[in-house]
C-alpha cells in the first residue's frame, strides 16, 4: 500500500533544500531529491521511479498537460494533508500557486537539508 505520509516527507525533503541566499541555484521545491544522500535515508526506493505508483500517475495524466512534477508533487502532498486533517481543515487549495520549474539534477540536495537536531536549524 502506497503511503502517503512518507511521500509527504518526499515533499518536505524537496523544498526544505531551499536556500534563497544562492541566485546561482536556490533548489527549493523542484521535484527533485538525491534518493543516495544518508538525508534522505528511510525514503523508499519505489516512492518515485520508473514504473513505480505516483510516478505512472504523473506520466498518464500530468506530464502531458506540462504540469511540472514539482507542482504535482506539492499538490499531492496538500491532497493528503487536507484529507488527514481534521474535518478536511487545513485546505491548502486556495493558497496554491503552479509555475515550480523542475530540476533533472540535485546535486548536493541532501547537504542543504537541516539538521533533525532541532528547529533552529531551519531560522535564517
Amino acid at each position: 500500500i502506497f503511503d502517503l505520509f512518507i511521500f509527504c516527507r518526499l515533499v518536505a525533503h524537496d523544498f526544505m533544500d531551499f536556500d534563497r541566499n544562492d541566485s546561482k541555484n536556490p533548489m527549493g521545491p523542484d521535484g527533485c531529491f538525491d534518493p543516495f544522500h544518508p538525508a534522505n535515508a528511510g525514503l523508499p526506493d519505489d516512492l518515485w521511479c520508473e514504473g513505480c505508483l505516483l510516478t505512472n500517475l504523473y506520466v498518464s495524466k500530468y506530464y502531458e498537460r506540462q504540469i511540472s512534477r514539482a507542482d504535482f508533487w506539492i499538490a499531492c502532498a496538500n491532497a493528503v494533508i487536507r484529507q488527514t486533517s481534521v474535518n478536511n481543515g487545513l485546505d491548502l487549495r486556495d493558497t496554491f500557486e503552479w509555475g515550480r520549474v523542475d530540476a533533472n539534477s540535485c546535486s548536493g540536495q541532501g547537504n542543504r537539508l537541516p539538521s533533525p537536531r532541532g528547529c533552529s536549524q531551519t531560522e535564517d
